[in-house]
């Protein structure tokens, strides 16, 4: 089984994400989205 977790909005629990052996991160580019993030920041 692999886990994916959606929403993340800053790099520090992200990696923290990873290290816990988090398979895959989605990150929201839609605008309106609470837990949208910039291209530029992903």
């Amino acid at each position: 089984m692999k886990i994916k977790i959606c929403g993340f909005t800053n790099a520090d629990n992200a990696r923290e994400a990873s290290l816990l052996g988090i398979d895959a991160i989605g990150l929201v580019f839609y605008d309106k989205s609470p837990r949208h993030v910039d291209v530029e920041s992903a």
